[in-house]
């Protein structure tokens, strides 16, 4: 599986990260997770505040905003659903700059 890279974000910004599960659900039902761990760089003891509330849920995709981050950092961000039959995991690269 391929980890796709997103585009990098500044620590002062704050970016709206978007899954799109449509490949394989026709349609999220019930509250996704999503976690964030450090990938590479300096510990960053805020990594626990970077997600800003809860993902939210339209459709087939799920969005989350993400804050902060320490520059020279990238983080994984793992979206994991389930469905009652599966169980999905998503995840992606943040490099923060």
């Amino acid at each position: 599986m391929t980890t796709e890279t997103l585009d990098p974000k500044k620590p002062s910004e704050t970016v709206r990260i978007t899954f799109e599960l449509r490949r394989v659900v026709d349609a999220v039902a019930g509250q996704p997770t999503l976690q964030i761990t450090l990938q590479g760089g300096k510990p960053d003891p805020a990594i626990g505040s970077m997600l800003v509330g809860l993902p939210t849920v339209t459709g087939t995709k799920v969005k989350a905003l993400v804050r902060a981050g320490l520059a020279g950092n990238t983080y994984t961000l793992r979206l994991t659903y389930g469905d009652g039959e599966q169980v999905l995991v998503e995840d992606v690269l943040l490099p923060v700059r």
